[in-house]
């Protein structure tokens, strides 16, 4: 695991990996680094640095799905069953039950299934009241959770698509096109 914009390196351990030099094909060079830093046998620490530092990493909407989009397929080292399996996880876990739970509520669903999506539901809130919490968000955004998972899920599979097709640009340039895995 790896952030880009807070990686600290000694000189000497940077350069034995070849620095950025050595993964300027990578649309992850942040991670690719680690992985160098790790088979090259040095030491790679991963550490809470929230208290120190801050970083925006994309001033509004378009860069952030622009920018997720060409990380989150990538993440998975482009294994599609994997990177399915988590992404449709999260939209059934937490975009669904509040939906199943307004049907219920509307009288649509039986209440036993009302029942098991406010459960659900609750149990989801209650997860995201804590992520707003430890990450010091305004507690307003946790009740959003739904929407937040939804939009992730789409750039999820955003980030499939322009992968899959070719599709791939950051910052003006065409990213080295990348072949996936279905296993």
């Amino acid at each position: 695991m790896a952030i880009g914009q807070y990686m600290l390196f000694r000189r000497e351990a940077y350069f034995a990996v070849g620095g950025h030099e050595a993964v300027k094909d990578e649309v992850l060079d942040d991670f690719e680094l680690a992985k160098n830093i790790k088979a090259a046998g040095l030491r790679w620490l991963f550490l809470d640095g929230q208290r120190h530092v801050r970083c925006r990493m994309y001033p509004g909407w378009r860069e952030i799905y622009r920018g997720l989009g060409k990380n989150l397929f990538a993440v998975f080292g482009y294994h599609a069953a994997a990177f399915l399996f988590i992404w449709l996880w999260m939209l059934m876990a937490f975009v669904v039950p509040p939906v199943l739970l307004a049907l219920g509520l509307s009288g649509v669903l039986s209440p036993s299934l009302a029942w098991l999506a406010a459960a659900n539901t609750a149990l989801a809130l209650f997860l995201w009241h804590l992520t707003v919490l430890r990450f010091r968000y305004p507690l307003y955004l946790a009740p959003l959770y739904p929407f937040v998972v939804g939009n992730a899920v789409a750039m999820s599979f955003y980030s499939m698509w322009i992968t899959v097709s070719g599709r791939w640009s950051w910052k003006g340039r065409r990213l080295v096109r990348k072949r996936f895995h279905w296993l």
